[in-house]
């Protein structure tokens, strides 16, 4: 009498991942492990374990650097910054849109966390135009992020931080001011 092969299929579902939560950079999934005999006609669960999804970087900022000559973007977690190496200078239509950034713009990764955008020929972008990163460009540094979702590719331009001190001013003069006096404001 011929024996019927005992066959057993296993089956993982990795659970979805859209809009799933994540504290500090990482979202845990329960994944079940299930395997399925013929003979029984049943699934059944054996095991389980946690899948970790990890967030892929987001925008923090985009601010006008001192000089106004270019921005500064700052991510939330280390990106793979393209496979470039630091200090590499590269086309920014590489990784974002470059409307308003002038003819010929260049960007740089200061660190992994950072992005250097210096402005081309003729740049119009001010305090407040929006920023787009390209959705594509940018995956986690340890690369097993999904590309980013559309809110963490766009940001506000921000104007740059002063670094002057601000204080009290103080001027003294004469009671009455007419044009012929010379006058001291300290």
């Amino acid at each position: 009498m011929a024996q019927t092969p005992l066959v057993t299929v296993f089956e993982v579902d990795l659970p979805q991942c859209r809009g799933c939560p994540f504290t500090d950079g990482v979202s845990s999934q329960v994944v079940l492990i299930k395997s399925y005999t013929p003979a029984t006609t049943t699934w059944n669960a054996i095991a389980s374990a946690m899948y970790n999804y990890i967030a892929p970087p987001a925008i923090v900022s985009v601010r006008f650097r001192q000089g106004l000559s270019s921005l500064k973007t700052t991510f939330d977690s280390k990106t793979d910054r393209m496979g470039l190496d630091l200090s590499t200078v590269f086309n920014c239509e590489l990784v974002l849109n470059t409307a308003g950034l002038g003819a010929s713009s260049k960007c740089m990764w200061q660190s992994e966390f950072d992005l250097i955008i210096s402005f081309g020929t003729d740049p119009t972008v001010v305090p407040g135009d929006l920023f787009i990163l390209r959705s594509s460009a940018l995956n986690s540094l340890d690369e097993l992020s999904h590309f980013a979702a559309e809110h963490q590719i766009k940001a506000e331009i921000l104007a740059p931080t002063l670094h002057a001190p601000l204080g009290p001013i103080t001027i003294k003069s004469n009671s009455e001011i007419d044009t012929c006096t010379t006058h001291l404001m300290l």
